[in-house]
């Protein structure tokens, strides 16, 4: 297939490129709109700076702090009078045991670079993407704020992208409307629901938009952000230093334990049939291994954790493949998880899976018009085809 004009293709970014956002300043004038006599790669750049800046954890922890504050007000004016001050006490004391306080893994610029890198890894293994330089800048940036909205709190922070974009303090780096908001629909779609699909966010954008003479294509961009975002869930986003010193929050001790424990993120190809797999690679030491973990509202063992989040990706495969797979077959997910004792070099424990589709393929609807409510039934159909009848006689 021939290169057409206006595109890098993977082999640019390959050759040219060691980090994905480099690929833009290489990208020819003619194939990337100047908005307010500004440049792509300028508005790129204004963008990461002030979202460097960005208080986004710590908005977090403030807001969920100030959340439980409100809960434990409003359950203490719930507790019964007539119990004993003892029996009051109790109540009271569980409360503030029982803290919701979310402490974020990080979502700093070392996140947005994480996702960057693992976007640059599925483009590179992508077979005839054609990719379009705006498509990258719109991508780069859908990249850099789909966070963002965890200054507000971590939950539904995704709906909060536009919003954000829209205050004075963002609208001015990204000051074309339609951009700014192909931009953020793309951001949000890496998670939360949506009012007409439910979870399947990315099902809400358009296939393709032509946006200033350019073809973008959203559900693919949308696919790529999202899945780059869960593979970016590695050693690079743990607080090493807040687990040194005990002071990560209980309900977010567990998230930061599991990113240590994952070290090795790579998607690799299968010489064989030229599929491609992702490997996941965790190590833990024993002590880690022997004591449930604090979780909210409950105690978890590390690798009870390791295995739903690997269910949790299995399944963000499943989805994003629907939007990938012409580009990038990506078929499984193969796992690797060694327990270790750092007093004995010779001591190991090892557990492997693979996770993938198989066996014959199950609908869980009981009718067609589960799935299609507009469907007619045979009695249905029967009793429109009497009606068209008796009208032609």
């Amino acid at each position: 297939m021939g290169k057409k004009k206006g595109y890098c293709n993977v082999d640019e970014i390959i050759s040219m490129c060691d980090e994905l956002e480099d690929c833009l300043g290489k990208a020819p004038e003619k194939c990337l709109p100047f908005i307010q006599d500004k440049t792509c790669m300028e508005r790129f750049r204004n963008l990461i700076k002030e979202v460097e800046s960005y208080p986004v954890e710590m908005g977090a922890l403030t807001q969920s702090i100030e959340s439980w504050i409100e809960k434990i007000k409003k359950e203490i004016l719930k507790i019964d009078q007539s119990c004993s001050e003892s029996e009051r006490k109790k109540v009271i004391n569980q409360l503030f045991e029982d803290s919701p306080v979310i402490y974020l893994n990080n979502h700093s610029m070392q996140h947005i670079k994480a996702v960057m890198n693992k976007a640059k890894e599925i483009l590179v293994n992508c077979h005839d993407i054609n990719l379009e330089y705006y498509e990258l800048f719109i991508l780069l940036c859908a990249i850099v704020v789909h966070d963002i909205g965890n200054v507000h709190g971590r939950k539904g922070h995704e709906r909060e992208v536009a919003r954000i974009l829209s205050d004075p303090q963002f609208v001015h780096l990204l000051p074309d409307s339609v951009e700014r908001k192909v931009i953020s629909s793309i951001a949000q779609a890496h998670g939360g629901v949506s009012k007409e699909t439910g979870k399947d966010t990315i099902a809400c954008l358009l296939e393709e938009r032509v946006l200033h003479g350019i073809h973008v294509r959203e559900r693919m961009l949308a696919a790529i952000l999202r899945f780059s975002d869960e593979l970016a869930d590695d050693s690079s986003r743990a607080d090493y230093d807040a687990l040194k010193l005990g002071i990560i929050p209980t309900a977010s001790l567990i998230h930061h334990k599991y990113s240590v424990a994952l070290h090795t993120v790579c998607i690799r190809k299968n010489p064989i049939n030229h599929t491609f797999s992702v490997h996941l690679s965790y190590s833990f030491e024993i002590k880690d291994a022997r004591i449930p973990i604090e979780k909210v509202c409950i105690k978890q063992y590390l690798l009870d954790e390791i295995y739903e989040r690997t269910m949790k990706m299995e399944r963000e495969r499943r989805y994003c493949m629907r939007y990938l797979r012409m580009y990038l077959p990506l078929e499984e997910i193969c796992v690797d998880i060694e327990i270790f004792n750092p007093e004995d070099p010779f001591w190991k424990h090892e557990i492997k899976y693979e996770l993938k589709e198989e066996g014959y393929p199950e609908f869980n609807c009981e009718s067609i018009q589960k799935i299609n409510e507009t469907l007619p039934t045979g009695e249905k159909l029967a009793e429109q085809l009497q009606g068209e009848e008796a009208y032609h006689v």
